[in-house]
Protein backbone atom coordinates (compact mmCIF):
# COMPACT_ATOMS: atom_id res chain seq x y z
CA UNK A 1 0.00 0.00 0.00
CA UNK A 2 1.30 3.45 -0.89
CA UNK A 3 2.26 5.78 1.97
CA UNK A 4 -0.23 8.39 0.74
CA UNK A 5 -3.06 6.08 1.77
CA UNK A 6 -2.01 6.41 5.38
CA UNK A 7 -2.05 10.22 5.41
CA UNK A 8 -5.81 10.64 6.18
CA UNK A 9 -5.48 8.09 8.99
CA UNK A 10 -2.45 9.88 10.44
CA UNK A 11 -4.22 13.26 10.26
CA UNK A 12 -7.33 11.81 11.89
CA UNK A 13 -5.22 10.32 14.69
CA UNK A 14 -3.50 13.66 15.32
CA UNK A 15 -6.87 15.45 15.28
CA UNK A 16 -8.37 13.03 17.81
CA UNK A 17 -5.30 13.29 20.04
CA UNK A 18 -5.47 17.08 19.93
CA UNK A 19 -9.18 17.03 20.77
CA UNK A 20 -8.64 14.65 23.68
CA UNK A 21 -5.79 16.78 25.04
CA UNK A 22 -7.92 19.93 24.71
CA UNK A 23 -10.87 18.37 26.52
CA UNK A 24 -8.56 17.26 29.34
CA UNK A 25 -7.15 20.80 29.66
CA UNK A 26 -10.63 22.36 29.64
CA UNK A 27 -11.75 19.90 32.31
CA UNK A 28 -8.69 20.67 34.44
CA UNK A 29 -9.29 24.43 34.09
CA UNK A 30 -12.94 23.97 35.05
CA UNK A 31 -11.95 21.96 38.10
CA UNK A 32 -9.54 24.71 39.14
CA UNK A 33 -12.32 27.29 38.77
CA UNK A 34 -14.65 25.11 40.88
CA UNK A 35 -11.99 24.62 43.54
CA UNK A 36 -11.27 28.34 43.77
CA UNK A 37 -14.97 29.19 44.06
CA UNK A 38 -15.51 26.57 46.77
CA UNK A 39 -12.45 27.81 48.64
CA UNK A 40 -13.76 31.38 48.69
CA UNK A 41 -17.46 30.59 49.03
CA UNK A 42 -18.40 32.01 45.62
CA UNK A 43 -21.79 30.76 44.40
CA UNK A 44 -21.48 31.78 40.73
CA UNK A 45 -18.57 32.56 38.40
CA UNK A 46 -17.84 32.55 34.68
CA UNK A 47 -14.49 32.07 32.97
CA UNK A 48 -14.18 32.72 29.24
CA UNK A 49 -11.01 31.80 27.34
CA UNK A 50 -10.13 32.47 23.71
CA UNK A 51 -6.98 31.17 22.02
CA UNK A 52 -5.14 32.70 19.07
CA UNK A 53 -7.24 30.72 16.57
CA UNK A 54 -10.47 32.17 17.95
CA UNK A 55 -11.53 28.95 19.68
CA UNK A 56 -13.63 29.88 22.72
CA UNK A 57 -14.19 28.01 25.96
CA UNK A 58 -16.90 29.05 28.43
CA UNK A 59 -16.61 27.60 31.94
CA UNK A 60 -19.14 28.12 34.73
CA UNK A 61 -19.23 27.45 38.43
CA UNK A 62 -22.84 27.34 39.53
CA UNK A 63 -25.99 27.73 37.45
CA UNK A 64 -26.60 31.18 35.89
CA UNK A 65 -30.24 30.21 35.24
CA UNK A 66 -30.21 31.57 31.70
CA UNK A 67 -32.86 30.78 29.15
CA UNK A 68 -31.79 29.81 25.65
CA UNK A 69 -32.38 33.40 24.49
CA UNK A 70 -30.62 35.17 27.37
CA UNK A 71 -27.04 36.42 27.71
CA UNK A 72 -25.29 36.95 31.04
CA UNK A 73 -23.88 40.40 31.73
CA UNK A 74 -21.63 41.31 34.65
CA UNK A 75 -20.34 44.52 36.26
CA UNK A 76 -16.78 45.04 35.03
CA UNK A 77 -15.80 47.70 37.57
CA UNK A 78 -12.51 49.43 36.78
CA UNK A 79 -12.19 47.74 33.39
CA UNK A 80 -14.49 50.65 32.48
CA UNK A 81 -11.42 52.90 32.62
CA UNK A 82 -10.07 51.40 29.39
CA UNK A 83 -13.37 52.21 27.67
CA UNK A 84 -13.04 55.81 28.91
CA UNK A 85 -9.47 56.00 27.64
CA UNK A 86 -10.61 54.83 24.19
CA UNK A 87 -13.34 57.49 24.26
CA UNK A 88 -10.79 60.20 25.10
CA UNK A 89 -8.54 59.12 22.22
CA UNK A 90 -11.49 59.11 19.82
CA UNK A 91 -12.56 62.59 20.93
CA UNK A 92 -8.99 63.81 20.43
CA UNK A 93 -9.06 62.33 16.92
CA UNK A 94 -12.34 64.19 16.29
CA UNK A 95 -10.74 67.47 17.39
CA UNK A 96 -12.71 68.04 20.59
CA UNK A 97 -9.85 67.66 23.08
CA UNK A 98 -6.07 67.63 23.33
CA UNK A 99 -4.87 65.05 25.85
CA UNK A 100 -1.88 67.25 26.67
CA UNK A 101 -3.74 70.53 27.14
CA UNK A 102 -4.36 71.99 30.61
CA UNK A 103 -7.64 70.89 32.20
CA UNK A 104 -8.52 74.53 32.81
CA UNK A 105 -9.15 74.91 29.07
CA UNK A 106 -12.14 72.57 29.43
CA UNK A 107 -13.04 73.16 33.09
CA UNK A 108 -12.24 76.83 33.87
CA UNK A 109 -13.49 76.54 37.47
CA UNK A 110 -11.37 73.51 38.26
CA UNK A 111 -9.26 75.20 40.94
CA UNK A 112 -12.43 76.33 42.71
CA UNK A 113 -13.66 72.71 42.81
CA UNK A 114 -10.74 71.51 44.95
CA UNK A 115 -10.03 73.38 48.17
CA UNK A 116 -6.70 71.63 48.83
CA UNK A 117 -5.38 70.97 45.32
CA UNK A 118 -4.40 72.99 42.25
CA UNK A 119 -5.14 70.92 39.14
CA UNK A 120 -5.72 73.54 36.45
CA UNK A 121 -2.46 72.80 34.62
CA UNK A 122 -2.83 69.00 34.78
CA UNK A 123 -3.62 67.24 31.49
CA UNK A 124 -6.03 64.47 30.57
CA UNK A 125 -3.05 62.24 29.82
CA UNK A 126 -1.65 62.77 33.32
CA UNK A 127 -5.03 61.92 34.83
CA UNK A 128 -5.42 58.69 32.85
CA UNK A 129 -1.90 57.62 33.87
CA UNK A 130 -2.99 58.13 37.52
CA UNK A 131 -0.20 60.67 37.96
CA UNK A 132 -2.24 63.68 39.11
CA UNK A 133 -1.71 63.07 42.83
CA UNK A 134 -5.44 62.73 43.51
CA UNK A 135 -5.97 60.38 46.47
CA UNK A 136 -7.75 57.06 46.41
CA UNK A 137 -11.29 58.07 47.29
CA UNK A 138 -12.69 55.04 49.08
CA UNK A 139 -11.66 52.34 51.49
CA UNK A 140 -11.62 48.69 50.61
CA UNK A 141 -14.93 47.33 49.21
CA UNK A 142 -15.49 45.16 52.28
CA UNK A 143 -15.53 48.37 54.34
CA UNK A 144 -18.43 49.98 52.54
CA UNK A 145 -20.22 47.17 50.67
CA UNK A 146 -22.39 46.15 53.70
CA UNK A 147 -23.82 49.69 53.69
CA UNK A 148 -25.08 49.42 50.11
CA UNK A 149 -28.41 47.66 50.89
CA UNK A 150 -29.09 50.07 53.77
CA UNK A 151 -28.35 53.09 51.58
CA UNK A 152 -30.64 51.84 48.85
CA UNK A 153 -33.47 51.26 51.33
CA UNK A 154 -33.09 54.74 52.76
CA UNK A 155 -32.46 56.60 49.51
CA UNK A 156 -34.72 54.65 47.16
CA UNK A 157 -33.87 54.43 43.47
CA UNK A 158 -30.23 55.12 42.71
CA UNK A 159 -29.62 58.67 41.48
CA UNK A 160 -27.56 59.07 38.33
CA UNK A 161 -24.79 61.13 39.89
CA UNK A 162 -22.81 63.45 37.66
CA UNK A 163 -19.02 63.45 37.63
CA UNK A 164 -18.84 66.73 39.54
CA UNK A 165 -20.87 65.14 42.36
CA UNK A 166 -18.64 62.07 42.40
CA UNK A 167 -15.55 64.30 42.63
CA UNK A 168 -16.91 65.82 45.84
CA UNK A 169 -15.62 62.70 47.64
CA UNK A 170 -12.06 63.96 47.19
CA UNK A 171 -12.51 67.71 46.66
CA UNK A 172 -11.46 68.60 50.19
CA UNK A 173 -8.39 66.38 50.37
CA UNK A 174 -4.82 67.38 49.48
CA UNK A 175 -2.85 65.80 46.65
CA UNK A 176 -0.56 62.95 47.60
CA UNK A 177 2.27 64.34 45.43
CA UNK A 178 2.96 67.03 42.86
CA UNK A 179 1.26 66.14 39.55
CA UNK A 180 3.50 64.10 37.27
CA UNK A 181 5.96 63.06 39.98
CA UNK A 182 4.37 59.84 41.23
CA UNK A 183 1.63 57.25 40.74
CA UNK A 184 -1.56 56.78 42.75
CA UNK A 185 -4.46 54.77 41.40
CA UNK A 186 -7.73 56.64 41.94
CA UNK A 187 -11.22 56.60 40.42
CA UNK A 188 -11.21 60.38 40.82
CA UNK A 189 -8.71 60.67 37.95
CA UNK A 190 -11.27 59.21 35.55
CA UNK A 191 -14.20 61.13 37.01
CA UNK A 192 -12.28 64.34 36.38
CA UNK A 193 -11.21 63.19 32.91
CA UNK A 194 -14.84 62.44 32.00
CA UNK A 195 -15.97 65.82 33.34
CA UNK A 196 -13.42 67.48 31.03
CA UNK A 197 -14.70 65.43 28.07
CA UNK A 198 -18.27 66.46 28.87
CA UNK A 199 -17.34 70.16 29.09
CA UNK A 200 -15.31 70.03 25.87
CA UNK A 201 -18.20 68.53 23.89
CA UNK A 202 -21.23 69.87 25.76
CA UNK A 203 -22.56 66.31 25.99
CA UNK A 204 -23.03 63.70 28.70
CA UNK A 205 -20.46 60.92 29.12
CA UNK A 206 -23.10 58.23 28.57
CA UNK A 207 -24.03 59.61 25.14
CA UNK A 208 -20.40 60.08 24.13
CA UNK A 209 -19.51 56.53 25.13
CA UNK A 210 -22.42 55.19 23.09
CA UNK A 211 -21.56 57.16 19.95
CA UNK A 212 -17.78 56.84 19.91
CA UNK A 213 -17.17 53.43 21.47
CA UNK A 214 -20.16 51.13 21.95
CA UNK A 215 -21.92 51.71 18.61
CA UNK A 216 -18.80 51.58 16.38
CA UNK A 217 -17.72 48.31 18.03
CA UNK A 218 -21.22 46.80 17.91
CA UNK A 219 -21.31 46.28 21.68
CA UNK A 220 -25.03 45.64 22.10
CA UNK A 221 -24.59 43.73 25.38
CA UNK A 222 -22.78 46.58 27.15
CA UNK A 223 -24.49 49.20 29.30
CA UNK A 224 -24.09 51.75 32.09
CA UNK A 225 -27.68 51.69 33.24
CA UNK A 226 -30.60 49.84 31.67
CA UNK A 227 -30.35 46.15 30.81
CA UNK A 228 -30.02 45.51 27.06
CA UNK A 229 -32.63 43.30 25.43
CA UNK A 230 -32.27 39.56 26.12
CA UNK A 231 -29.60 40.20 28.76
CA UNK A 232 -29.76 38.94 32.35
CA UNK A 233 -27.78 40.62 35.13
CA UNK A 234 -25.76 38.16 37.14
CA UNK A 235 -26.11 38.16 40.96
CA UNK A 236 -23.97 40.02 43.48
CA UNK A 237 -22.90 38.94 46.98
CA UNK A 238 -20.91 40.28 49.90
CA UNK A 239 -19.55 38.43 52.93
CA UNK A 240 -20.67 39.88 56.27
CA UNK A 241 -19.37 38.29 59.47
CA UNK A 242 -18.59 35.12 57.57
CA UNK A 243 -22.08 34.92 56.08
CA UNK A 244 -22.92 35.36 52.40
CA UNK A 245 -25.40 38.17 51.74
CA UNK A 246 -27.14 38.36 48.35
CA UNK A 247 -27.31 42.03 47.32
CA UNK A 248 -28.62 41.38 43.81
CA UNK A 249 -30.85 44.30 42.99
CA UNK A 250 -29.04 46.44 45.57
CA UNK A 251 -25.78 46.65 43.65
CA UNK A 252 -25.15 49.92 41.87
CA UNK A 253 -24.40 49.57 38.17
CA UNK A 254 -23.50 52.92 36.67
CA UNK A 255 -22.53 54.52 39.99
CA UNK A 256 -18.84 54.53 39.16
CA UNK A 257 -19.64 56.09 35.79
CA UNK A 258 -16.44 56.63 33.79
CA UNK A 259 -14.25 54.88 36.39
CA UNK A 260 -16.23 51.69 36.99
CA UNK A 261 -19.88 51.74 35.93
CA UNK A 262 -20.12 49.46 32.89
CA UNK A 263 -21.77 46.03 32.72
CA UNK A 264 -21.18 43.75 29.75
CA UNK A 265 -21.05 40.18 28.49
CA UNK A 266 -17.92 38.13 27.97
CA UNK A 267 -18.52 38.21 24.21
CA UNK A 268 -18.64 42.02 24.18
CA UNK A 269 -15.50 42.31 26.29
CA UNK A 270 -13.78 40.03 23.77
CA UNK A 271 -14.89 42.34 20.93
CA UNK A 272 -13.46 45.25 22.89
CA UNK A 273 -10.17 43.36 23.34
CA UNK A 274 -9.95 42.77 19.59
CA UNK A 275 -10.41 46.51 18.99
CA UNK A 276 -7.25 47.14 21.04
CA UNK A 277 -5.06 45.03 18.76
CA UNK A 278 -3.07 46.27 15.78
CA UNK A 279 -5.17 44.84 12.99
CA UNK A 280 -3.48 46.78 10.15
CA UNK A 281 -6.05 49.54 10.10
CA UNK A 282 -9.07 47.25 10.30
CA UNK A 283 -10.25 48.48 13.71
CA UNK A 284 -11.51 51.84 14.90
CA UNK A 285 -8.22 52.55 16.67
CA UNK A 286 -5.30 53.81 14.60
CA UNK A 287 -1.74 52.70 15.29
CA UNK A 288 -1.00 56.14 16.74
CA UNK A 289 -3.96 55.84 19.12
CA UNK A 290 -2.87 52.37 20.19
CA UNK A 291 0.66 53.65 20.78
CA UNK A 292 -0.75 56.33 23.09
CA UNK A 293 -2.97 53.84 24.90
CA UNK A 294 0.01 51.54 25.42
CA UNK A 295 2.43 54.26 26.54
CA UNK A 296 3.09 52.45 29.81
CA UNK A 297 4.65 54.12 32.81
CA UNK A 298 6.54 52.45 35.63
CA UNK A 299 4.20 52.42 38.63
CA UNK A 300 6.98 51.66 41.06
CA UNK A 301 5.01 48.59 42.10
CA UNK A 302 4.56 45.00 41.11
CA UNK A 303 1.91 42.30 40.98
CA UNK A 304 2.99 39.27 43.00
CA UNK A 305 6.61 40.35 42.67
CA UNK A 306 6.36 40.77 38.89
CA UNK A 307 6.67 44.06 36.95
CA UNK A 308 3.44 46.00 36.68
CA UNK A 309 2.91 49.18 34.67
CA UNK A 310 0.05 51.43 33.62
CA UNK A 311 -0.94 53.01 30.28
CA UNK A 312 -3.98 55.16 29.53
CA UNK A 313 -6.65 53.37 31.54
CA UNK A 314 -5.03 49.98 31.00
CA UNK A 315 -2.39 47.97 32.83
CA UNK A 316 0.10 45.31 31.81
CA UNK A 317 1.70 42.56 33.85
CA UNK A 318 4.75 40.41 33.09
CA UNK A 319 4.29 36.76 34.02
CA UNK A 320 7.91 35.77 33.52
CA UNK A 321 7.67 35.08 29.80
CA UNK A 322 5.38 37.71 28.28
CA UNK A 323 3.32 40.80 28.96
CA UNK A 324 -0.46 40.48 29.13
CA UNK A 325 -2.64 43.56 29.07
CA UNK A 326 -5.98 44.35 30.70
CA UNK A 327 -7.43 45.41 34.03
CA UNK A 328 -9.12 44.09 37.15
CA UNK A 329 -12.44 45.38 38.42
CA UNK A 330 -14.28 45.41 41.74
CA UNK A 331 -17.82 46.55 42.55
CA UNK A 332 -19.92 45.96 45.67
CA UNK A 333 -20.81 42.30 45.19
CA UNK A 334 -18.77 41.40 42.10
CA UNK A 335 -15.22 40.95 40.88
CA UNK A 336 -13.79 40.88 37.35
CA UNK A 337 -10.49 40.10 35.62
CA UNK A 338 -9.59 40.75 31.99
CA UNK A 339 -6.30 39.83 30.36
CA UNK A 340 -5.34 39.64 26.71
CA UNK A 341 -2.26 39.27 24.55
CA UNK A 342 -2.40 42.02 21.88
CA UNK A 343 -0.05 40.03 19.62
CA UNK A 344 -1.90 36.71 19.51
CA UNK A 345 -5.40 37.63 20.68
CA UNK A 346 -5.32 35.08 23.49
CA UNK A 347 -7.81 36.34 26.08
CA UNK A 348 -9.00 35.32 29.53
CA UNK A 349 -12.03 36.86 31.27
CA UNK A 350 -13.21 35.83 34.74
CA UNK A 351 -16.32 37.16 36.49
CA UNK A 352 -17.25 36.36 40.09
CA UNK A 353 -20.49 36.97 42.00
CA UNK A 354 -18.63 37.83 45.21
CA UNK A 355 -16.75 41.09 45.64
CA UNK A 356 -13.27 41.58 47.07
CA UNK A 357 -11.87 38.19 46.09
CA UNK A 358 -8.50 38.24 44.34
CA UNK A 359 -8.54 36.64 40.90
CA UNK A 360 -4.90 37.09 39.89
CA UNK A 361 -3.65 33.76 41.21
CA UNK A 362 -6.55 31.87 39.65
CA UNK A 363 -5.94 33.57 36.31
CA UNK A 364 -2.26 32.60 36.42
CA UNK A 365 -3.16 28.95 37.02
CA UNK A 366 -5.86 28.82 34.34
CA UNK A 367 -3.62 30.49 31.76
CA UNK A 368 -0.87 27.97 32.54
CA UNK A 369 -3.31 25.08 32.00
CA UNK A 370 -4.93 26.47 28.87
CA UNK A 371 -1.69 27.92 27.54
CA UNK A 372 -0.34 24.41 27.08
CA UNK A 373 -2.89 24.04 24.30
CA UNK A 374 -2.18 27.49 22.93
CA UNK A 375 1.52 26.77 22.51
CA UNK A 376 1.45 23.01 21.91
CA UNK A 377 3.61 21.86 19.01
CA UNK A 378 1.50 19.31 17.13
Amino acid sequence: MKLSCFIPVILLTISLATQAHAEMAYREAGERLDGWCEEHGIPLAEAYYVDSTGTTVSLWHGDPDLSAAEVAIWPIGSITKTFTAMLALELQEAGYVDLDAALSTCVPEIDDMFSEAALGTVSLRTLMHHRSGLPYQLGEPEDYAPLVPIARLLLGKQPRLGHAALLSTVSGRPLEFEPGTGYQYSNANFWLAALALERATGRDYDDLLQQYVLDPLGLEQTTLWDLPQDCLAMPAHIAVNGQLLDISGWDMPGLGRSAGGIRCSTADLLKFSDALRDREGQGIMSRDQLAQLYDFIDTGGSAHGEPYSYGLGISRRFDGSRWMYGHNGTTPGNRALWRFDPQTGETLIIFSSLGSQGLTGLADEMLAILGELEHADW
